[in-house]
C-alpha cells in the first residue's frame, strides 16, 4: 500500500511540475502599441491630406480582425505611422459617426516575442475620446 501511495504522489508532483512549466511559458502573441499619430487620428477622425479610397463601407477587415459600423460609414486608407516605430503602415479607417467610433483595421507583419515576423491582421476601436482602446484582436498566424 506503501508503494502505491507513493508512486501517486510522485504521479501528482510531476504532474504539478509540467504544469508550473507550461504555465510560465513566453507568450506568442507581439505586442502592439498605439502611437501618438493613431492617437491624435482617433481624437479627430478625419482623412489626411494623403488619404486614399474615399468612399462609404459598413464593415472592413476579415475573420475576427473585421469591424462593422451601425451603417455606411465615412472610410478612408492612409499611410500613418500608427506605432512610434519610424515606419508607415497602410491603414484602413471607417468612422461611424452615429457611434463616434473610429475603428482602425490593417495587414501587417508582427514581431513576435521570439524576433520572427510573422504575418496578421488587427483592428482597433476608438472611443470618441480616444483614451480608451477596445477590442483588439490578436493578429492571426503569431507563433
Amino acid at each position: 500500500m506503501k508503494n502505491a501511495t507513493l508512486f501517486v504522489t510522485l504521479v501528482l508532483l510531476s504532474g504539478l511540475g509540467l504544469l508550473t512549466v507550461a504555465q510560465t511559458a513566453q507568450p506568442t502573441a507581439p505586442k502592439v502599441k498605439v502611437g501618438t499619430k493613431l492617437t491624435a487620428k482617433a481624437t479627430t477622425p478625419a482623412p489626411g491630406a494623403n488619404a486614399k479610397n474615399t468612399p462609404q463601407k459598413a464593415s472592413v477587415g476579415k475573420g475576427t480582425t473585421s469591424v462593422k459600423a451601425s451603417q455606411p460609414s465615412s472610410f478612408w486608407t492612409e499611410e500613418l505611422d500608427v506605432d512610434d516605430d519610424g515606419t508607415v503602415e497602410n491603414s484602413q479607417y471607417p468612422y461611424d459617426a452615429k457611434r463616434g467610433i473610429l475603428y482602425s483595421y490593417r495587414d501587417d507583419d508582427f514581431t513576435c516575442p521570439n524576433g520572427n515576423p510573422e504575418p496578421g491582421s488587427i483592428s482597433w476601436r476608438f472611443t470618441p475620446r480616444a483614451t480608451q482602446r477596445t477590442s483588439p484582436s490578436v493578429p492571426a498566424g503569431i507563433s
